[in-house]
């Protein structure tokens, strides 16, 4: 008997992005939650949007990985 834990891709792919989205929800909600630190001043609530949008573009990549990769991610 293999002590060898199976392998399938779909696995790999679909935890590796799970992992990949945890933090950037993470990330984005503590951001959010800090804006209103800076309400009083410009230049951090201008960093502040600048990193939100990041994250968006992040999460949108995600989802288009996801959406490309059917195949190998769903549960079918």
């Amino acid at each position: 008997m293999s002590d060898t834990k199976p392998f399938t891709a779909k696995y790999v792919v679909r935890e590796t992005l799970r992992h990949m989205q945890r933090p950037i929800n993470i990330s984005t909600q503590k951001t959010i939650q800090r804006m209103q630190e800076f309400k009083n001043e410009p230049e951090k609530t201008a960093e502040a949007m600048s990193a939100l949008a990041s994250l968006v573009r992040l999460n949108r990549l995600i989802e288009s990985i996801r959406e490309n990769n059917k195949e190998l991610l769903d549960d079918a």
